[in-house]
């Protein structure tokens, strides 16, 4: 559902992993001829009558504030769902959802592609083996100039731009999700949001968070749309090391007891988009095998629920303390 870049995304790599049957559901009349030329494929102008082609799974690749009632209507149709992050842009109703999907034993899955990626299923084991000791503290950065995320489209249309379809550099919440698998869930967000630049958009392009832990724990994460170059980083402080990620420049991890850097380089040769391959490969799994999946709706929900606390942190100018489970 949904035919704009990371539709696209999906339906080559489905076509690419063998699926059996892939058609697309497209309102735009432009990105529907233009899916149905490259990869020749039936594409349905409504939900409705996609949905009656019987599809096992339904991949929801629309802007975030149309994905709970596609969510519904697929698991009302009985149908398996992949959710592109976040989950959606609200909470009101997605319980339900959620509920009816886990009653008919249907799969939900949440499309956070990085958790796939090599070095982060490594820094994953890291931390479970407490490789740097008690983490004490961690810093997040990631940010690109919005106009770069997809040049041949004018980015005031997208819905990063508009709060109506959902957009913001909050909802994003990739490193809202990475950062919680690996320290756990934090107990208490503040957060400050801006728009301070001259960007053609109605959302917030700044957002600064601190996250308090268990222990004493805490983390700061930086997002934006600003930054020219794209930058993504990652810094965790143990008490016996340090571990350093940034894309483009690998993995380091330091152990005090050594006193030397460890360097991992991305697997030779290695494209990103086979974190997108790898995850769409899990939601089949979990289709077909009911293997468990590794970001489940519940889980989706849950950084939705982390997100809209920290706009509420922002717009009341204090700390949020989040519910326990």
């Amino acid at each position: 559902m949904g035919c704009g870049s990371i539709g696209t995304r999906h339906i080559r790599n489905l076509i690419a992993l063998k699926a059996h049957h892939v058609v697309a559901c497209e309102v735009d009349s432009n990105r529907a001829s233009h899916a149905r030329q490259e990869f020749g494929i039936q594409v349905f102008f409504s939900l409705d009558d996609a949905l009656q082609s019987t599809p096992d799974g339904v991949l929801i690749c629309t802007p975030p504030a149309l994905h709970l009632a596609v969510i519904c209507r697929a698991v009302q149709a009985g149908c398996h769902v992949f959710i592109e992050k976040p989950i959606s842009n609200v909470s009101a109703g997605l319980e339900d959802c959620l509920s009816e999907a886990e009653s008919r034993s249907l799969v939900t899955f949440v499309g956070y592609n990085w958790r796939f990626h090599p070095h982060f299923q490594r820094m994953k084991r890291l931390f479970e083996e407490e490789a740097i000791g008690n983490i004490l503290c961690a810093r997040v950065n990631c940010g690109q100039y919005l106009p770069d995320w997809h040049p041949r489209e004018d980015y005031r249309r997208g819905y990063s731009a508009r709060k109506s379809l959902g957009g913001g550099i909050l909802l994003d919440s990739h490193e809202l999700d990475y950062l919680t698998w690996f320290l756990g869930k934090p107990k208490v967000v503040l957060c400050a949001t801006g728009k301070i630049s001259d960007l053609q958009i109605e959302t917030e392009d700044t957002a600064d968070i601190v996250l308090r832990f268990d222990q004493g724990i805490q983390a700061s994460v930086h997002l934006d749309y600003l930054q020219r170059p794209a930058g993504r980083s990652y810094e965790y402080f143990g008490s016996s090391g340090t571990i350093l990620w940034s894309l483009g420049d690998g993995l380091s991890v330091y152990k005090a007891a050594s006193g030397r850097w460890e360097t991992i380089s991305d697997p030779a040769g290695y494209d990103l988009n086979s974190t997108y391959v790898d995850e769409l490969r899990h939601f089949i799994g979990c289709v077909r095998d009911r293997e468990k999946p590794l970001i489940d709706g519940r889980r989706g929900k849950y950084v939705l629920d982390l997100v809209l606390a920290a706009k509420k942190s922002a717009e009341e100018q204090r700390a949020v303390a989040l519910q326990e489970d």
